[in-house]
Order: structure tokens, then sequence, then C-alpha cells
């Protein structure tokens, strides 16, 4: 779509883009200026579902604590806990402030 802007002679047709290198610029800065728990501290957020071939995988400490992918329900628990989970949240928590 494009949008007119101004009036008369300072009128401009504008067409919004998508650039992805700002994209990954802004998740980047982000992600180091405020230490999302789901990126510092428990792996496994942005994880998709590994298909049929490699099923069977340890399951992720985001998954591990936040419990409702079915495919994630497959994956092995590696040892992983959700009492541990929670207590590398608090740990991360209490030590970002």
């Amino acid at each position: 779509w494009t949008a007119t802007v101004g009036r008369g002679a300072f009128s401009s047709l504008v067409r919004p883009i998508s650039i992805p290198v700002w994209i990954t610029l802004s998740e980047r800065f982000l992600i180091e200026n405020y230490n999302p728990v789901w990126n510092v501290c428990l792996d496994g957020f942005g994880k998709h579902n590994p298909g049929k071939r490699r099923a069977g995988g340890e399951r992720s400490w985001w998954d591990t604590l936040h419990p409702g992918r079915d495919w994630a329900e497959t994956e092995r628990s590696g040892g992983k806990t959700t009492d541990a989970a929670e207590r590398m949240v608090r740990e991360f928590l209490g030590n970002a402030t």
C-alpha cells in the first residue's frame, strides 16, 4: 500500500518496507539491553517442532517450565524439572536488580 504525506509541493508518496536487517538489529538491541528471561535464562522459547526424523530430543528449559506444546511433551526431560527451572528464574531475577 502507499500513502500520501504532506500537502501541495511538499507531498510525497510513501510506501513502508520491511527490511529484515532492521528487525534483527532491533531484536538484538532489546535482548542485550533488557535481558528477557526467555532469551538469557531459559533456552527454548523460539524452538520449533524438530519433525519426525529428529523426534525424541531433549526438552528445553522453556518447555519444562511452560508445558503445552504437544510435540515438546514427547521429548526427553534430560533431568530438567519444573522446580529447577523456577529456581533458575528466581536466581536470574534476583541478580538482575
